[in-house]
């Protein structure tokens, strides 16, 4: 469930403000990413156009966990689309598709007394999540810098491979990082890992590993392979998203050389 930060809507065009408001708490949006057809609370579609928008760097929305209280009104969607091409700023940009028949929600009180959003029903819900291979090296050169910076250090680049492994819920990767400090000669640095998503989709990490080359990039490896190995063998259920009464039906990784696609199913 998810805290309104307005009232329950009385019709659709309240509906929309509220959607509106949610999204707002995480993302900047443009002022009609949401539309409704059909009457307030049994509405025909429900379009949610995210293309453009970006996350937040602060999130403020509030999420609850526990049983629902008291429901103060209920909705239902016939058909409901969700749509970014793309989603994120220009170095973060992902293309999202999601689709679902005969959604239904709530709005409940919850234990603390807050106002909330709760999912209920769903039916052949589908989520489509690509993103490009440059992307992913674009966000990863990023991101180390931010860290490396501050060792005096500077990562020049970070080539990525990928490839299915064992199946469509298997991928391997490996990322070769190029770094240089002062008059230092460059360090290459890689590591490898395997994600594999099992029958009862949970997602686990394995086969970490890191490697260096030549003096420096040895040294980096040997800082970095500790807190890598940390990793190994962590485990994340996806069935325990935070969707209410819908849950995850199936998952798949679609995976090419130059993008990577997530395939998933929902229902509830």
């Amino acid at each position: 469930m998810i805290v309104l930060t307005t009232p329950p809507p009385g019709n659709a065009s309240e509906f929309v403000a509220c959607l509106r408001g949610l999204l707002a708490q995480a993302l900047e949006v443009r002022g009609d990413a949401v539309k409704v057809t059909g009457e307030f609370p049994a509405m025909s579609g429900l379009m949610i156009d995210v293309t453009g928008a970006t996350p937040l760097d602060h999130p403020a929305g509030r999420w609850l966990d526990g049983a629902a209280g008291e429901v103060l009104a209920e909705f239902s969607v016939e058909a409901l689309l969700v749509s970014g091409h793309p989603f994120g700023d220009a170095a973060r940009q992902v293309e999202i598709d999601a689709s679902a028949r005969q959604c239904r929600g709530q709005f409940v009180k919850a234990a603390d007394g807050a106002t909330a959003l709760r999912l209920v029903g769903a039916v052949d819900g589908r989520l489509r999540a690509s993103v490009a291979r440059s992307t992913v090296e674009r966000i990863c050169v990023i991101e180390a810098n931010k860290a490396a910076r501050a060792q005096g250090v500077e990562i020049k680049d970070v080539p990525v491979s990928w490839r299915s492994d064992g199946g469509p819920r298997g991928l391997a990767v490996e990322v070769q990082v190029k770094a240089k400090k002062g008059f230092l000669p460059a360090a290459v640095v890689r590591g490898r890992g395997r994600l594999t998503i099992d029958s009862s989709l949970t997602a686990t990490i394995s086969g970490l590993s890191v490697e260096g080359e030549g003096m420096v990039g040895n040294l980096a490896a040997g800082l970095i392979r500790p807190r890598l190995m940390q990793a190994e063998g962590m485990s994340k259920s996806l069935l325990g998203l935070p969707l209410d009464e819908l849950r995850i039906k199936d998952v798949r990784l679609v995976v090419l050389d130059d993008m990577l696609t997530v395939e998933g199913e929902f229902a509830g």
